[in-house]
């Protein structure tokens, strides 16, 4: 017999195997060594009657599989989640001391996330989660980010434009996305809790409906005839950034959801 693993392990002459949980059993004389060598396989050839025994080999490590991606997924959302935080934040403040480097840090970071993301898919020959999946995925949450930098550039470019613009309403809905956004990729590694991601995923639809909802109504506002052409033009590009942010929450939701009834 011959029992097949990755790298490679070359034992002779032949000799007797038998497989614990826990560990893995030889026999072999006293008289003899086995020899290692690089190659293809591992590969044990049996016959003889000798004793020897060899650490348990972890094949999910063998293999690369590991929480990596649960873990940078994570890190991608919570990235996503402040960069939300600090658009509110620089709302907050006075035109004079706004500033795009809390958002540029942020979505620098989860780009550098995100091509790690790409790196480990690449070196993992084996995951709970297939790779289509986890791309897609991390694609979505990196453009909530992206997305907030060029709301607070728009932002700061222009900010005699922002007299009288109340922008709560988006910013709670905002951040209301993101935190849902974080919670539904967490519980991702559960990979057992359908209704609840179920639930979360369908908090995200809601928050994506009301924001369209609050979309018609600000439309509704510019085109009153109250506003000059300039302002027109330059709010609804930023109400048009916003819609996106809620699109891209909506966009991860439906990721996860979709994993998570795969695995169901």
């Amino acid at each position: 017999e011959s029992l097949y693993l990755s790298e490679s392990l070359s034992l002779s002459p032949s000799l007797s195997l038998s497989l614990r949980p826990g560990s893995l059993t030889e026999s072999f004389s006293p008289s003899f060594s086995p020899s290692l060598s690089p190659g293809p396989t591992w590969r044990l050839s049996l016959s003889e009657s000798h004793t020897l025994s060899l650490p348990m080999i972890s094949l999910q490590k063998f293999f690369g599989k590991t929480d990596v991606f649960y873990d940078l997924l994570e890190a991608s959302a919570e990235e996503a989640r402040f960069s939300v935080q600090a658009l509110n934040q620089l709302l907050s403040q006075s035109a004079s001391d706004r500033s795009l480097d809390a958002l540029i840090l942020s979505r620098r970071k989860n780009k550098q996330t995100t091509e790690k993301i790409d790196e480990a898919l690449c070196r993992t020959f084996v995951s709970d989660l297939e790779r289509e999946d986890v791309e897609a995925l991390a694609n979505s949450i990196y453009k909530i980010p992206k997305t907030l930098e060029k709301i607070a550039e728009r932002i700061i470019i222009a900010p005699d434009r922002l007299q009288g613009v109340d922008f709560s309403k988006h910013l709670k809905m905002m951040q209301e996305a993101a935190d849902t956004v974080v919670t539904i990729v967490q519980e991702l590694r559960k990979k057992l809790h359908l209704e609840r991601v179920k639930d979360h995923n369908a908090k995200l639809q809601f928050i994506e409906g009301e924001a369209d909802k609050l979309m018609l109504e600000t439309l509704r506002d510019l085109y009153s005839g109250r506003h000059d052409s300039v302002s027109v033009i330059y709010l609804k590009d930023l109400y048009d950034l916003m819609e996106k942010v809620y699109d891209r929450c909506r966009d991860a939701g439906n990721v996860v959801s979709h994993i998570v009834l795969k695995y169901s």
